[in-house]
């Protein structure tokens, strides 16, 4: 099949040759016209041929690259154009974890420690650092359809996903451009590479995916600024994906900035722009938005949702058709209601969202955003502000507008909720962790990335809400040691609420240790992450909770002996457990662990194994 650039253009030069000729003949007679004419077919020859050869090769290199391409499209232009104006909010966002969430592999952006040699099973990963390359050597997968002779094959990494929690990487499969994941990741602040499965919420038993071409047909939606899986149909299995930059980038908030561009390429529209005259710029600030659709960009991410049909259609080969400042609910469908309510991966049976990275769903059932007032950037800042005296390090953990009091986050609105008030209201001493507005109102019981997140429903406790959901209730996230009869009843002295029908266990066990013992798989993860926050740790004491969670490394769930074990250093110090014991069965694991920090009598073996006995194994599968 002939290339259509190189053939247009061979026509375009012909055109012009023949029209060259013709008017020569009619100007010039003989043989100056003859010479004439020679020259001018020589000259177009020559350029055709460059030109032609230039295009050719362009072509090659994007039909035969083995990982997505950046490729400007549709008004994109990429973050390179913003920093020449912007140079303040370029340098915040490249500072931010949102730019590094997809990165090419470099010494830079590599966090993972090479010239290693990892264990899965029976196969084994070799990770080198060659000529600036970073090589995984591997038994040939399922995947593979390059020509190899061996039984084990070396793929570079092309893409690597995450920078602040975990790092993954991503393999150049021989197979087009579609990217196959290295079945290991790393723990950033542990500095310890870990199986996949080991990092995800699922049930022990569940064979996981080969996640071949995951990256091109999931992560590229939101890890990405306008991707475009372009699938090579009919076939599925090979793609020439595209995107119009690595990371999420400035037009991922603010639209594509072609048009922008090109209009404050005018000195007169620049100089109106900074004297504060309004006028029409190309491109959207998610500030000066309505409520809702300055949420709405955030959620195009930040939320658990389907593509309306045509707009999977449409993404697939040209990418998204949603643009800041558009409604999102006409080309997705975000999961509310009762359909969230038996989604659970993803929802409590209460609709709550249980997994991070959702926080959008969760805001639609905040009475604060339904009161049209609130927004996600009534607490987030995507960019630093001037004036900010936090460090760039310590701003972008969380985004949050440099506010001077823990509190003045939610007094924005609840003016009242100050000084004796709020001793009043919350029933705490003002400057203990209950009177964090956010510990009662935002707990911790979403879950992502081996840790727990805020709930962003914003909600009050009610033990009569976990009694329904399962859920854990705020009280008992800081007071582990207290039972929910000791919530219940303080709760209905202080707020008026009924006191809920328990049991004996309910009355008299600590509630963290229901979950731990009793609960499913995401109720353990939730008391295992509350032994080791340091407001529980304040609160109840922790050396009471070592023996508790060195039980627990035995967990079944993987990234539970994980969780754990991260509690466990929170508490006796980084140098205490060696990450060693993570690479052990979990069987294993509690007398190495024991070994390590010595054997500590807990809670009565007889009520554990009572409790265990009546534990909820009911499988559970986090979507993340």
């Amino acid at each position: 099949m002939t290339d259509p650039v190189p053939a247009l253009l061979i026509a375009i030069a012909a055109i012009f040759a023949a029209t060259c000729i013709v008017a020569l003949r009619a100007w010039f007679p003989g043989r100056l016209s003859r010479l004439l004419i020679l020259g001018v077919v020589g000259i177009t020859a020559a350029l055709t041929l460059r030109t032609t050869i230039g295009a050719s090769a362009e072509m090659i290199r994007g039909a035969t690259a083995d990982y997505p391409v950046r490729s400007e499209d549709r008004g994109y232009v990429s973050s390179d154009q913003c920093r020449a104006c912007h140079p303040r909010e370029y340098a915040t966002w490249h500072s931010s974890y949102h730019r590094t969430m997809t990165q090419r592999p470099s010494p830079e952006s590599v966090a993972g420690l090479f010239d290693v040699s990892l264990s899965a099973g029976d196969d084994r990963l070799d990770l080198t650092e060659r000529d600036g390359r970073f090589l995984v050597g591997m038994p040939k997968p399922e995947w593979w359809h390059g020509p190899s002779l061996d039984e084990r094959i070396e793929r570079p990494v092309e893409l690597m996903t995450g920078s602040h929690h975990y790092q993954v990487y991503w393999v150049s499969s021989g197979n087009s451009r579609m990217l196959a994941q290295v079945p290991f990741v790393f723990l950033i602040r542990e500095r310890l590479w870990f199986p996949r499965r080991s990092v995800f919420m699922v049930p022990p038993d569940e064979v996981l995916d080969a996640e071949y071409a995951r990256w091109n047909t999931n992560c590229i939606m939101c890890h990405t600024t306008n991707g475009r899986p372009r699938p090579q149909l009919p076939r599925t299995d090979l793609a020439q994906t595209e995107v119009g930059e690595f990371g999420i980038a400035c037009e991922a908030c603010h639209g594509p900035g072609g048009r922008h561009v090109q209009q404050m390429s005018n000195p007169l529209r620049r100089y109106s722009a900074r004297l504060g005259i309004a006028t029409a710029s190309g491109i959207v600030n998610p500030a000066h938005l309505p409520a809702e659709r300055s949420a709405q960009v955030c959620g195009q991410c930040h939320s658990v949702h389907e593509l309306r049909r045509d707009e999977f259609e449409h993404w697939i080969r040209e990418g998204f058709r949603f643009r800041p400042g558009d409604d999102l609910n006409v080309t997705r469908r975000v999961i509310v209601g009762s359909e969230a309510r038996n989604d659970a991966e993803h929802f409590w049976p209460d609709g709550a969202v249980r997994v991070t990275g959702r926080e959008y769903n969760a805001l639609l059932d905040s009475p604060c955003f339904k009161s049209g007032k609130f927004t996600c950037l009534s607490c987030h800042e995507p960019h630093k502000q001037e004036g900010d005296a936090r460090a760039l390090g310590q701003w972008r953990v969380g985004l949050l507008r440099p506010f001077e009091e823990g509190n003045e986050q939610c007094q924005q609105c609840h003016q009242t909720k100050t000084g004796d008030r709020l001793v009043a209201h919350t029933h705490h001493a003002s400057e203990s962790s209950g009177s964090v507005c956010v510990n009662c109102h935002m707990p911790h019981t979403v879950y992502g990335l081996a840790k727990m997140e805020r709930d962003h429903r914003i909600s009050s406790p009610r033990v009569r809400d976990e009694l329904a959901t399962g859920r854990p209730n705020a009280c008992n996230l800081c007071h582990i040691e207290r039972t929910l009869d000791w919530s219940g009843r303080y709760l209905a002295q202080w707020y008026e609420q009924a006191e809920p029908a328990l049991t004996a266990d309910q009355q008299q066990i600590p509630a963290s240790l229901l979950w731990l013992y009793r609960g499913d798989a995401h109720q353990r993860a939730i008391a295992m992450w509350a032994m080791g926050w340091p407001a529980a740790r304040a609160t109840a004491g922790q050396e009471w909770a070592v023996p508790e969670l060195t039980r627990a490394m035995d967990d079944p769930y993987q990234v539970l002996g994980l969780v754990a074990w991260r509690s466990l250093r929170k508490i006796l110090g980084d140098d205490a457990l060696p990450g060693s014991i993570l690479a052990l069965p979990p069987s294993q694991r509690v007398q190495a662990t024991e070994a390590a920090i010595g054997h500590r009598d807990g809670f009565d073996p007889a009520a554990v194994a009572r409790l265990l006995s009546q534990r909820d194994n009911r499988p559970v599968r986090l979507s993340e």
